[in-house]
C-alpha cells in the first residue's frame, strides 16, 4: 500500500515538473507573439497617421509656396506645429520633432552650411540619421523643395516631358517608433524600435498674379 502511494506521489511530482518546464519554454514565445501582434496593430495605426500627417504637411507647404507673401515653403517647425497633435496622439511612446538643429539656429540650415548645421540642410535619408541627432524612439518632420522644371521650348520645337512644371514639395516623416517587442527578438526590431519612413510629394500651387 505504502509503495503504491509513494509511486503515485512520484508520478504527480514528475508531472508537475514537466508542466513547469513546458510552461517555461512556451510562456516566452506566447508573450513574444502577443506583443508582436500588438506592435503590428499599433504600427498599422501609426503608419496611417504618419501618411495622413505627411500629406497634410505637403499640402500646407505647397499652398504656402509661390504666394505673394512667401516664395518658400514653411520651415519644418511650422509644418510640425500643423500636424503635431495628429502625430503625438497616434505615435505611442515616440517623441516627435522638427528636423532642425537641437541647439538652435537657422531652420532649415542654409545650403552650404558648415559643421553640425550642415546635417540639417537637407532631409535625412535614413531613420538612423534621426536617431543620431535626437536619440532613440524619435520621429522627425522635414521638407524639401525641388527646383522648378525648365520652361517649355517655343514652337515649333516639341515640348519636353514635365516642362514648365512648378516645384515640388516633399515632406518626410522619418525615424524610429517605440516598440513593445524587446530587442534581439529576430523580428527586425532593434533596441525596442521600429523604423518608419513616410514620404509625401506634391506640386506647389499656381496662383494668378
Amino acid at each position: 500500500m505504502g509503495g503504491a502511494q509513494s509511486c503515485r506521489c512520484r508520478h504527480r511530482a514528475r508531472g508537475r515538473a514537466q508542466a513547469t518546464i513546458e510552461f517555461a519554454f512556451v510562456a516566452p514565445l506566447f508573450f513574444l507573439c502577443f506583443f508582436a501582434a500588438i506592435d503590428a496593430g499599433l504600427w498599422a495605426i501609426q503608419t496611417s497617421a504618419s501618411v495622413s500627417a505627411a500629406d497634410q504637411a505637403a499640402r500646407l507647404g505647397a499652398a504656402a509656396a509661390n504666394t505673394p507673401q512667401s516664395e518658400d515653403t514653411p520651415s519644418p517647425k511650422v509644418l510640425l506645429a500643423a500636424v503635431r497633435t495628429q502625430l503625438q496622439t497616434a505615435l505611442f511612446g515616440t517623441r516627435v520633432v522638427a528636423w532642425c538643429p537641437p541647439g538652435g539656429g537657422a531652420c532649415p540650415a542654409p545650403p552650404g552650411a558648415a559643421g553640425a548645421a550642415a546635417v540639417f540642410a537637407s532631409c535625412p535619408t535614413a531613420p538612423d540619421q534621426v536617431q543620431q541627432q535626437f536619440g532613440p524612439r524619435t520621429v522627425a518632420v522635414c521638407d524639401d523643395t525641388s527646383a522648378p522644371a525648365p520652361a517649355c521650348p517655343a514652337a515649333p520645337l516639341p515640348s519636353t516631358p514635365r516642362c514648365g512644371d512648378p516645384p515640388t514639395v516633399t515632406v518626410h516623416v522619418i525615424g524610429y517608433l517605440a516598440s513593445l517587442v524587446p530587442p534581439l527578438s529576430g523580428l527586425g526590431w532593434h533596441a525596442g524600435e521600429i523604423p518608419i519612413d513616410v514620404v509625401a510629394t506634391t506640386h506647389t500651387l499656381r496662383f494668378a498674379p
